[in-house]
This record gives C-alpha cells, sequence and structure tokens, in this order.
C-alpha cells in the first residue's frame, strides 16, 4: 500500500512540474502576444493538430491498453506494437496529404470570423503543424506498451519536454519570428517527446516473436475499436472546432480568452485526474475483464472523491475567478481588459470541472468492456448541444451564450457516459445473480 501511495505521489509531482512549466509557457506566451489576432489563429489550428496528433495517439493507446493488457510476453507486447507502428504510419502519410491539400478550404470554413490575413496565416500553420501530427501520434501507441509495463514516467513528462522547447523558442526568437516562434519550439518538444519514448521502449522491448511465426498470427487486430474511438475524438474534436468557429465571429482575442479560461480549468484536472486515471486504466482493465463488480466497484472508490474534490475547486474558482486571472497572466501584452473577459469565461466554464473529473475514468471502465460505442456516442450529443446551443444562445447573449453552451455540451457528455456506463453495469449484474441462482 505504502508504495502504491509513493508511486501516485511520484506521478503526481512529474504532473505537477508538467502543470507549472506549462502555466509557465502559456504566461511567456500571453505576456508576448495578449489576446492577439495571431494567437487566435495559432490556438485555432492547434485544434487540427488536437485531433490528429494527441487525439489518435490517446484513440490508439486506450484501445491498445484495453486489448493488450493481459499479454504475457515482453515480445507479445513488442509485437503488437511493431503492428501498430507499421499502420500507424502509412495513416499518416494519407492524413498529412489530405490535410494539405484541404487546408485553405477547411479553414475558411471552420472560422468564417476570421480575416484573408488570419485565414493565410492558419494555412501556414496547419502545414507545420502536420509534422508535429505525424511526432504526437507514433509518441501516443508508444506510450501506451510503457504503461503496459508500468513505466508510466515518459508519458508524464511529456508535456514538460513540449513546454520547455517552447518557452526557450518564445525567449529566444519570439521578437524576430512572433507566434511562429511558439509554432517551431511546439514541434521540435514533439520531436523530442518520440524520441524519449523511443529509447525507452527500446530498453525493454522483445524481438523474439520474429522468430516464431505461430505467435505471430495469434494476437487479434484491435483497428476496429481504434475507428470507434477515433469517431470518439473526432466528435469531440468537431465541438472544440464549433466553439472556436464560434468564437471567432466575435471580438478579437475571444479564441484566445476561452483558451486561456480552459487552461486554468485544466490545471486541477490535469494535477491530480490525469495522474491518477494513469495509473488506474491498466488496473481498471484487468479488473473489468475479471469481473465488472469489482471493476465498477474500484469505479465508484476513485470516482466519488474525484467528483466531490471537483466541486469544491469548481466553486473556488468561480468566486476568484477575476482575482485567479489576474494574478496569472496580467502582464506585458496581456491586459487588464483581457483579464477581465477571461476572467468573465472563466467563472462561467469552471462549472465543466466535476464532470470533466470523472468523465476520463468513465470512458476508460466503457473501454475496459470493449464498449467503444457509447463514448462515441456521447460525443455525438455533446457535439449537437455545442452547436445548437451556440446557435441559440450567441446570437443573443454574445460571449456568455458560448460559454453556457460549452457547459451544456460538457454536462451532456458526462450524464450520457454515466447512464450507458450504469446500464451496462445492471445488465452484466442482472444476468450474473441469475446463474448464481441456478
Amino acid at each position: 500500500m505504502i508504495k502504491k501511495i509513493f508511486s501516485l505521489a511520484r506521478y503526481s509531482f512529474l504532473t505537477g512540474v508538467g502543470i507549472l512549466l506549462g502555466f509557465v509557457r502559456e504566461l511567456v506566451v500571453s505576456s508576448h502576444f495578449g489576446l492577439s489576432k495571431e494567437l487566435d489563429v495559432y490556438i485555432a489550428m492547434g485544434g487540427f493538430f488536437l485531433f490528429l496528433g494527441p487525439q489518435v495517439g490517446n484513440a490508439l493507446e486506450m484501445v491498445f491498453i484495453s486489448k493488450t493488457a493481459q499479454l504475457d510476453t515482453a515480445a507479445k507486447l513488442t509485437q503488437r506494437l511493431m503492428q501498430g507502428l507499421r499502420v500507424m504510419l502509412v495513416v499518416d502519410v494519407a492524413v498529412v496529404g489530405i490535410l494539405l491539400s484541404t487546408a485553405s478550404y477547411l479553414v475558411a470554413w471552420i472560422f468564417p470570423g476570421f480575416s484573408e490575413e488570419q485565414r493565410e496565416l492558419g494555412v501556414v500553420f496547419v502545414a507545420h503543424l502536420c509534422l508535429a501530427i505525424v511526432f504526437a501520434n507514433l509518441a501516443g501507441l508508444i506510450r501506451a506498451s510503457l504503461n503496459i509495463m508500468r513505466r508510466f514516467s515518459p508519458g508524464l513528462i511529456a508535456g514538460s519536454i513540449v513546454s520547455v522547447f517552447s518557452i526557450a523558442a518564445v525567449v529566444v526568437y519570439g521578437d524576430r519570428y512572433g507566434v511562429q516562434a511558439l509554432l517551431y519550439g511546439f514541434i521540435c518538444g514533439h520531436a523530442a517527446v518520440l524520441v524519449l519514448n523511443t529509447v525507452m521502449f527500446l530498453r525493454f522491448a522483445d524481438f523474439s516473436y520474429r522468430s516464431n511465426k505461430e505467435q505471430r498470427s495469434r494476437l487479434p487486430s484491435f483497428w476496429g475499436p481504434v475507428f470507434l474511438v477515433l469517431l470518439l475524438e473526432a466528435f469531440f474534436q468537431a465541438r472544440s472546432m464549433t466553439e472556436r468557429g464560434f468564437a471567432s465571429t466575435l471580438e478579437t482575442g475571444t479564441v484566445s480568452a476561452f483558451f486561456y479560461a480552459s487552461t486554468l480549468i485544466t490545471l486541477p484536472v490535469s494535477l491530480v485526474v490525469m495522474p491518477l486515471s494513469t495509473v488506474l486504466y491498466p488496473r481498471l482493465a484487468e479488473a473489468f475483464a475479471e469481473d465488472r463488480r469489482r471493476g465498477y466497484s474500484m469505479l465508484k472508490r476513485y470516482g466519488g472523491g474525484l467528483f466531490v474534490f471537483a466541486v469544491i475547486i469548481a466553486l473556488i474558482i468561480s468566486v476568484a475567478s477575476e482575482e485567479i486571472v489576474k494574478v496569472v497572466f496580467l502582464r506585458g501584452r496581456f491586459t487588464p481588459d483581457d483579464a477581465s473577459r477571461t476572467a468573465h469565461i472563466l467563472s462561467i466554464v469552471s462549472l465543466n470541472l466535476p464532470l470533466l473529473s470523472v468523465t476520463r475514468l468513465i470512458r476508460y471502465s466503457l473501454y475496459s468492456m470493449s464498449n467503444y460505442t457509447a463514448p462515441c456516442v456521447a460525443q455525438v450529443i455533446g457535439w449537437l448541444m455545442m452547436a445548437s446551443a451556440g446557435m441559440v444562445l450567441l446570437p443573443k447573449y454574445g460571449i456568455d451564450g458560448l460559454a453556457y453552451s460549452s457547459v451544456l455540451a460538457c454536462g451532456s457528455v458526462g450524464l450520457a457516459l454515466f447512464a450507458s456506463l450504469h446500464l451496462s453495469f445492471l445488465k452484466y449484474d442482472g444476468r450474473q445473480r441469475v446463474v448464481e441462482t441456478a
């Protein structure tokens, strides 16, 4: 028990360092660029990267862990990873080709409020981000293998590495290249993460499976579930891009203001929820595979505590939003007016925090039961809620309407996920009681 507590504390510390460096990065960026139109473009184009890079990598990671956690040898794990990487490289080539050929149309369609200058800059950013996309999703697949081996540290320090490169690029080259300096540092950071994960995996890899043809034919494909998880990520990112598309029609800097508000919301999630869920996921996968009652009990134990913690933090953030934003961001080109706008958004979107804290564990639990459809449907519901609420509330209430649309979308996703998990458990529990009675 003491060993587990020590491990969780160590992972929380690594995550905390990453959060601290992430905040330093945002402070450097905000003080250099404020709520500028160039930063709006960078953040908006980051949506393409988030989906095609980390979210593709996360989709592979989630399914990889749920389908591979019970493999009994390093050779089988290495074999599965090599299969995944080969397919991923082919997919990367296709994705990058499609993105490069359609970037100008996508930017104009999704962000109608951007000027022609902003759209042209957006196309340039997308072209550069293609490199980071490839680095991120390959690193995600390798990170899954490391997690199964209980080597969590490389994944937890990845954000720190990207932040350090980004900070250095802005400090050294920000005045010369503007926001593009941030972009270059971001790309180099993801390249460094991929190199680190590869080196760490090679320390534990076992390529002996290559000499055993029978063993190579035993592992089932996991690409069907990956496709469903990618649909989930696609609809999640569609919700985010819809929000940013709406924000682009408001005054300059609104996209950046929503981003900074979201950054403050994700602080407690990243500091507590991410390390806990990262450590728990392999255990959840094993528990649900053995007995769903045991897995459900584990989820309730940890999820209930997280929810209470998040409610308390959300109340504090909502009440003290103005003070928090001023202390964190008010310096350099980030003006008092920028702080006031960001704080107002923060006071509303802080309502997302309780559900954000538990939906990650609920989603992992559904994956552990090989239920990849329910999370996908939940994200579709969230996207539709974002789009419909935004169209109704934005014209009437402006920024407030968009912020409340975000809250409604997050709430609908969380409730749909919880309902799906609870119904799945009730069906399973009912069947088990019939078997036990017989």
